[in-house]
């Protein structure tokens, strides 16, 4: 299965609990591989006590030479512009990763199991102790993924 950044939005808002505090998110660069079809966004989110590296990633991105109707979103592969295809929150498909407990008690191992987790995951023992966090197994983002979400939409990265 491979999600969307609206699923993933939806499932955040069913299971309901991101709170908090967030400073600041600020959006720090942008990797793209024409050869594998990806971007990759990346943030520094900070809050009341630590800082967090925040990444979401697109998969099935088209990349050309000059920017024409389908490809307007300006990036850099070797220092040699090149545009792409803008990504949809409802259609293309994403992976994501934070480094917060909220994101990796929460969200990593789930959305891991359904293909919506970037990069590798830590395997957590369960104590048995407290209510779990994902008892339905629902995939989801923390609030620093959706703070992202909203600032690459507001920037014009991504689209409907």
């Amino acid at each position: 299965m491979s999600a969307t950044l609206i699923q993933l939005i939806e499932g955040k808002d069913k299971l309901g609990h991101d709170s908090g505090e967030i400073k600041k998110v600020s959006f720090t660069d942008i990797k793209s591989s024409a050869d594998e079809k990806t971007l990759l966004f990346r943030a520094v989110a900070i809050g009341a006590k630590r800082q967090y590296e925040v990444e979401i990633f697109f998969d099935d991105i088209s990349f050309a030479e000059k920017k024409d109707a389908d490809h307007q979103l300006l990036t850099y592969i070797k220092s040699i512009p090149f545009f792409a295809t803008m990504p949809s929150i409802h259609k293309t498909p994403v992976k994501v990763k934070c480094s917060c407990d909220d994101y990796k008690y929460t969200w990593a191992n789930t959305n891991n199991a359904k293909d919506a987790h970037y990069g590798s995951v830590d395997k957590f023992v369960v104590t048995g102790r407290g209510k779990p966090r994902n008892a339905k197994h629902q995939i989801g983002l923390c609030k620093h993924l959706t703070e992202l979400t909203t600032i690459l939409e507001h920037k014009g990265k991504l689209h409907q």
